[in-house]
């Protein structure tokens, strides 16, 4: 089984609008997702949030300096992965940002997931980024776990209330 990870081409976007809005679907569910896909935070838009997916992800490619990567399995695309550079604020950065990581259920823990991650993080440090943040949900563990296992570690949590 070959696992890959490349650059996304103009002729993927059908199925990497697909993953995308799995993406938005998967979180709908999760605290603190309403925010998330609404554009409040980073994070893979929702249908339904008024995103329009395939505009997004032609905005995305051609948006520098941005990375937009497929994740394959057997030239089969299966995942979604990408991210952009934060200019410098106070003497810090660039800081990379990982706009969305999403593999589908069924091509899970064979390495997909990691191959993203391993390409988007190549692409930030070509950036010559300080840092790269990763928002993910609370007990999003799957996400968590994915990129802890690549030195990650939590450096920021957000609280929020809602009014009222």
């Amino acid at each position: 089984m070959d696992e890959l990870a490349r650059p996304a081409q103009l002729g993927d976007l059908p199925a990497l609008g697909r993953l995308l809005e799995a993406a938005g679907r998967e979180l709908a569910g999760r605290r603190g997702a309403r925010l998330f896909v609404s554009g409040a935070g980073a994070g893979p838009p929702a249908r339904g949030a008024g995103a329009d997916v395939d505009e997004l992800l032609a905005a995305w490619m051609a948006e520098p300096p941005r990375c937009v990567l497929a994740g394959t399995l057997d030239d089969v695309v299966v995942g979604l992965a990408s991210g952009h550079v934060e200019p410098p604020v106070r003497g810090v950065g660039p800081i990379g940002v990982v706009d969305c990581c999403y593999v589908e259920e069924a091509a899970r823990q064979v390495g997909v997931g990691g191959a993203l991650r391993t390409a988007l993080q190549a692409w930030f440090d070509r950036q010559g980024c300080d840092g790269v943040d990763v928002p993910v949900l609370p007990g999003d563990r799957a996400s968590k776990q994915l990129w802890e296992a690549a030195g990650f570690s939590a450096r920021l949590l957000v609280l929020h209330r809602p009014p009222g």
